[in-house]
């Protein structure tokens, strides 16, 4: 059949997942077996930013699917066989297939399919990434779908971040009262005098985005494409649309305080110079202009409001305490491992109370001990300083009755503690959710003494890095990173200040594909990127005069490089990801033989 041009009512899905699905904000109650387990505890749980962008996002993907096949069945094939696109198309099919066996092989199916606890990222929802980079790929190939593309997303970018802009400002349209029955309109039972508060605090930008932190990985995906409509847009309605919309994301980006916002922008910045200083005689105005901006941006900030940059490095998590690395408890004895190899024994005789333990070095030999469990019993030596020994009661749920039970808690400071109780002859610790189970030493690997890296992402990662040698071939499974965490390290999480948090992802967008769907599929992912590097670099560094086309394909690789630069410190999540695959799609599109300018 003769090739046609694709109807741009074609475009419809896409439109929606560039300007609506990040805008999607309804609150609903879902739920999950995850309570089962012993570190969280609950069957049914409020969801706000996620849910619906999900369902909505599955849909479109379908939708897309169906257009493709619809458009192939019709004889339009667009970049399909073009000239070596199958270097595009061969690592997203890669991609592809490890995310699907991963979560078709997974231990928690249902998760690693329709997504889960806090992330509802499931195997449908990366298939419909896939299908917006195919879909985007094959048929974006003229400047008509580039614009259309380029302008719906300029305009969801004007709304989100003026939403963001402004909660910098302390007004937040979400925590108003009249919003309360919109947002709520799915809700079955909206509990009366029902409210809603920032949890992130008032003057904080999360936008529709759920992070703050993903509204510094959007900013870093979004607005280098956003300067470059600004200067090269068609029409000058856009092009003034742009530098709002770029003014806005700056202001939201400050308020959101992420850093790792910033080093995403920085990574797509730095990127830009490359390019600019690739032919720096003209580009000089450009380069001068943009940097004379930024230095007065920056300056008026600094006298404004001198404590705000303050803010991008100050942060509510604590520092890890490293005077305890691990206790293990069995069934009338626990072990602490000391930070400074010391280890102490409590051993409790059989019969007696968990309040009757006498304590041992790791040669077996007596320890000393001084003052009372009522007050706090230490151990006199210095190597032993910081640890302390009270006794406690405190009731505890079995079946419908409540019991009062003799606690020994072991600290390590005012806010490290740790409750052991004795129950049949065994000894369980009392964990941050009210249930019992027991202490075990974790695996872990690297970033000793450094788990407070990067507001303690060093300890997350710590214990994730191990994980990757289970997933060399096939992964846990999408949205199943929650699961494979250790989420029962009960000593490292308090020392490091989660306490009772459930760790859902590792802070780390390619620790978190690796470990979800397995090494190849992240070494594919990587694979992609870098191919759209490779074309972006030949095509258009040091080239002369750059077209429209050119320009657009730099700027869609430096917002490229900011969203990759981001995910070493971020994950991805279903409010800026299928953005992301979008423009990527995008760039590759235009790279390709056969565009048409």
């Amino acid at each position: 059949m003769k090739d046609k041009r694709l109807e741009t009512i074609y475009a419809l899905p896409l439109m929606c997942i560039l300007a609506v699905i990040p805008l999607v904000t309804f609150i609903t109650v879902y739920h999950t077996d995850i309570g089962n387990n012993t570190w969280i505890t609950g069957t049914a749980f409020y969801d706000f930013f996620l849910y619906y962008k999900s369902q909505l996002l599955m849909l479109t993907g379908l939708i897309m699917g169906i257009a493709t096949a619809v458009s192939l069945l019709r004889g339009y094939h667009g970049n399909l066989y073009g000239k070596n696109s199958y270097y595009a198309l061969i690592p997203i099919g890669i991609f592809a297939l490890f995310s699907f066996v991963s979560a078709m092989v997974s231990e928690h199916r249902a998760d690693a399919l329709f997504g889960g606890y806090e992330q509802f990222e499931g195997l449908f929802v990366i298939l419909c990434y896939v299908f917006c980079f195919v879909f985007v790929y094959i048929y974006v190939t003229d400047r008509k779908w580039l614009d259309l593309l380029l302008y719906t997303l300029l305009i969801g970018s004007l709304i989100l971040s003026f939403t963001g802009a402004m909660q910098a400002f302390h007004w937040d349209y979400m925590t108003n009262k009249k919003m309360i029955p919109f947002l709520t309109m799915f809700l079955k039972n909206v509990p009366e005098n029902f409210s809603i508060s920032a949890s992130f605090g008032k003057g904080v930008s999360y936008a529709t985005l759920y992070n703050p932190n993903y509204v510094g990985t959007y900013v870093a995906l979004v607005l280098p494409v956003t300067v470059a409509l600004g200067f090269w847009g068609r029409k000058l309605i856009f092009r003034i649309l742009a530098g709002i919309s770029a003014l806005f994301q700056i202001i939201m980006l400050f308020g959101a305080q992420s850093m790792t916002g910033l080093i995403g922008v920085a990574g797509g910045a730095l990127v830009a110079i490359l390019f600019l200083f690739a032919d720096l005689r003209k580009n000089r105005r450009l380069l001068f202009g943009i940097g004379g901006v930024v230095l007065l941006a920056i300056a008026g900030v600094l006298v404004g409001k001198p404590d705000l940059l303050r803010q991008f490095t100050q942060t509510t998590i604590s520092s890890c305490n490293y005077t305890v690395s691990s206790i293990e408890t069995s069934n009338d004895a626990f072990q602490i491992s000391l930070d400074n190899g010391k280890r102490i024994e409590g051993r409790i005789a059989q019969g007696k109370g968990i309040h009757e333990c006498t304590l041992y070095d790791s040669a077996g030999s007596p320890l000393p001990t001084a003052g009372t469990l009522a007050a706090g019993l230490t151990i006199p030596k210095e190597e032993y300083k910081g640890i302390a020994f009270f006794s406690d009661s405190k009731q505890f749920s079995e079946g419908d009755k409540t019991i009062n039970h003799d606690i020994l808690r072991i600290s390590a400071g005012e806010n490290y503690s740790w409750e052991l109780l004795k129950r049949n002859d065994k000894l369980y610790y009392i964990n941050g959710v009210g249930k019992l189970d027991t202490l075990r030493k974790v695996e872990s690997m690297g970033f000793e003494h450094h788990y407070d890296l990067a507001t303690n992402r060093g300890y997350i990662w710590s214990r994730t890095l191990p994980l990757l040698q289970e997933s060399m071939l096939l992964g846990k499974g999408a949205d199943n990173f929650v699961y494979a965490f250790p989420n029962d390290d009960y000593v490292g999480k308090i020392n490091c200040g989660f306490g009772s948090q459930t760790i859902t992802k590792p802070h780390n967008m390619y620790m978190q594909i690796w470990v979800q769907d397995g090494m190849l599929a992240c070494l594919a992912f990587l694979a992609i990127f870098v191919i759209f590097a490779i074309r972006t670099f030949r095509r258009c560094f040091k080239k002369g005069t750059l077209t429209y086309v050119q320009k657009i394909q730099i700027a869609v690789f430096c917002g490229s490089a900011g969203y990759m630069t981001a995910g070493i410190a971020n994950d991805s999540t279903i409010c800026v990801a299928p953005i992301f695959w979008c423009l990527l799609g995008t760039g590759m599109a235009v790279s390709c033989k056969n565009w048409k300018e």
